[in-house]
């Protein structure tokens, strides 16, 4: 699997992708192209997968603080307050790092 993210400087937008994105690179020169090839590290994938994961249960926590407030509710919700600040702490660096390239 290859993952990557494509950075446009003019607009200074992100996406990110798979290997679809590699031909909108080639057709595009003024873009800058992250790619990983390595299927080696069962880690790399922890950040992204607890993001697509965090909003469903959000959502559920949403729906069960209204019908059934309790103290564990919201120290679960802290609990994702802190993890999505690291989360953005983390992005934050990377958005830099693509800004100085530019």
């Amino acid at each position: 699997m290859i993952r990557t993210m494509l950075y446009q400087p003019a607009t200074r937008e992100i996406t990110t992708g798979d290997e679809a994105l590699l031909s909108t690179w080639q057709a595009q020169p003024d873009t800058i192209l992250w790619a990983d090839f390595s299927d080696n590290d069962p880690h790399a994938d922890r950040f992204l997968n607890r993001l697509l994961t965090l909003e469903p249960r959000l959502e559920d926590l949403e729906q069960e603080i209204v019908t059934h407030p309790k103290d564990a509710i919201l120290s679960d919700l802290m609990g994702y307050k802190t993890t999505l600040r690291k989360f953005r702490r983390a992005l934050v660096y990377h958005q830099q790092v693509f800004l100085d390239l530019t």
